[in-house]
């Protein structure tokens, strides 16, 4: 699996991305929002393997201990 990082050092606008064999596929992870202790809101795209992307929201508590989560599918 070949993994890489694009975009922002940290925060909103960094981008994960990776590509391997048929079980891992290809996708692209982007940080659309990110409030430091408070929320980090997600883009997961699925380009090969399995097409498609959704939407993730997760709250974060004093600690660093998440307390919600929210995936939307999209498409």
């Amino acid at each position: 699996m070949r993994q890489a990082f694009e975009g922002a050092p940290a925060g909103t606008g960094a981008i994960y991305t990776w590509t391997g064999n048929k079980q891992v596929g290809e996708g692209r992870m982007t940080v659309t929002e990110s409030r430091p202790n408070e929320l980090i809101r997600i883009r997961l795209e699925f380009l090969e393997a399995l097409r498609g992307h959704q939407h993730g929201r997760r709250r974060l508590q004093a600690g660093g201990q998440s307390n919600r989560r929210d995936v939307e599918h999209v498409g």
